[in-house]
């Protein structure tokens, strides 16, 4: 992983320092996004501990007009919507209504969404609105600047670059239509602008105060550079080869914008494979997607189902103990032991950290391995699969446990060693008996019969004595008030429909 010691951090004593991310808010798209704001989020942390205070910013670049693949993928491919609003097409992300209806813009549905998506991960950045700063006024010196020297600019540009023109230093928008992408500036004379508009089939001159705009990309960089003063700024590796936004970017700072220049940090290009798209972030803790993000987080990295599950164990959650050692080991104890606290009504509860590890293994093991970590009611209807005999044996067992178990000094190590030297017993608890229990419990497979009767609720365990000896005809005269109080357990104890949680990310 790249430390900040290997970076060149600006060593002015202005604080904040501030480490520069960007994001356009046309569609909130899968986890592969997220690489530029961990990696950013991770560099501002790092310069916190070793020069002092830092800020993360998000630059939202609401300006942008709407492009049809992005409307389609925000919208899912709804073709209903998309004939409703691909009109908007062309337009200002932030002057496109909101589809959903719940926001005042497009833009501000789908940017509250990205930093609820990145506050998930605990990333907390300060979220700034071009289009709010443009309309606002920050970038006029900017572009009054670029219209003095509209021909200038181009051609130190040409010149420094091996002939590189850029046509459109600023991306107007149309006073007759108002779309902007579509507009071309021809010349720029006297503060006067002959802007064409292939759209409208518009080419006249404008007097540049009736126009508004922004920048183009490699010049609205340099711009907000020394608009925000940026020290450090996230950047893919397109964006740093010869010729591309970084290289013109700093050219242009340094001659024409102020000079201000950021540390580039490059990070790598992120392949999604469509088997792990969208689900990565609701099955990996938080910490766990920041590792992988950030393992060599310059390199390109192919994400795929298998090497996420490779990842997964070699990541450690503790000493000893990797992520899916604890989703095969420790994750189905903690399923029983919550639902035993939440029967008991426990005042005692697990570390926050724990209930977050559990509530993301859960949807991984659902996710991997089609599994469910989950106690549901017990499965009566298996008692009529097997003999008497089986099942007076079953229920000798149970009685067992629950006589281990009612003895409350007994700690959990010693209850299930008992139970466990109990079952060793071949004579008391048979292969045959050992996996109807199992039956009954809904757990076939998984965790050891001694450890599942040393964690399920006491309440549930009295369920299965109660029906095993109505089966076996062996309860006594009370059996009828132990039936009325199987009746009362089934319906109110909160185990018999815990099933995992979902939320919407």
């Amino acid at each position: 992983m790249t430390s900040i010691n290997s970076l060149v951090v600006p060593t002015s004593q202005r604080y904040p320092h501030i480490v520069a991310t960007g994001f356009t808010t046309a569609y909130l798209g899968d986890e592969r996004s997220l690489r530029e704001f961990i990696v950013g989020d991770y560099i501002c942390s790092q310069i916190a501990q070793s020069k002092g205070n830092c800020l993360l910013y998000l630059i939202n670049d609401s300006y942008d007009p709407l492009k049809y693949s992005q409307l389609r993928i925000a919208l899912n491919k709804d073709e209903k919507m998309l004939a409703q609003f691909e009109h908007f097409c062309g337009c200002p992300i932030a002057e496109v209504p909101d589809p959903f209806g719940c926001h005042e813009s497009y833009s501000q549905h789908f940017s509250d969404a990205f930093l609820k998506r990145l506050h998930h991960l605990d990333i907390h950045p300060v979220m700034l609105d071009t289009y709010q700063a443009y309309r606002s006024g920050y970038y006029n010196q900017f572009i009054e600047t670029t219209l003095e020297n509209y021909s200038q600019i181009q051609e130190a540009i040409a010149g420094e670059f091996d002939s590189l023109i850029i046509h459109d230093l600023l991306h107007m928008k149309c006073p007759k239509c108002h779309h902007m992408d579509a507009t071309h500036i021809h010349q720029v004379v006297n503060g006067k602008v002959q802007l064409e508009c292939n759209r409208c089939n518009t080419n006249r001159w404008y007097d540049s105060k009736e126009l508004q705009g922004k920048l183009g990309w490699k010049l609205d960089c340099p711009a907000r550079w020394n608009l925000y003063k940026i020290d450090v700024e996230t950047f893919s590796k397109i964006h740093l080869a010869p010729k591309s936004t970084f290289v013109v970017a700093q050219f242009v700072s340094k001659h024409f914008y102020g000079g201000n220049i950021p540390v580039p940090v490059k990070y790598g290009v992120v392949q999604l494979d469509k088997e792990i798209s969208y689900n990565l972030i609701k099955i990996l803790p938080p910490i766990i997607l920041k590792k992988l993000f950030l393992e060599h987080f310059n390199r390109d990295i192919k994400i795929t189902k298998e090497s996420v599950e490779h990842f997964c164990h070699r990541f450690h959650i503790q000493p000893g103990i990797s992520y899916i050692d604890y989703i095969q080991k420790e994750l189905p104890k903690h399923a029983i032991r919550t639902a035993a606290r939440e029967s008991m009504q426990a005042e005692g509860v697990s570390h926050p950290s724990e209930e977050i590890l559990a509530f993301f293994g859960k949807r991984f093991a659902k996710f991997y391995y089609n599994k469910d970590h989950f106690i549901g009611f017990p499965n009566l209807q298996t008692l009529a699969t097997v003999d008497t005999a089986t099942a007076r044996a079953a229920r000798d067992i149970i009685v067992h446990v629950l006589s281990v178990r009612d003895e409350h000094q007994t700690e959990e190590a010693n209850t299930h060693a008992r139970i466990g030297e109990y079952l060793k017993d071949q004579h008391k608890a048979p292969t045959k008996v050992v996996q109807f229990i199992r039956r009954i419990l809904g757990q076939p497979q998984g965790l050891r019969l001694s450890i599942l009767l040393t964690l399920f609720p006491i309440d549930y365990l009295r369920i299965i004595q109660i029906a095993l000896d109505f089966y076996t005809n062996s309860a006594s005269d009370s059996i009828d008030e132990n039936t009325k109080l199987a009746l009362k357990l089934s319906k109110s104890s909160p185990w018999v429909n815990l099933t995992p949680n979902s939320i919407s990310l």
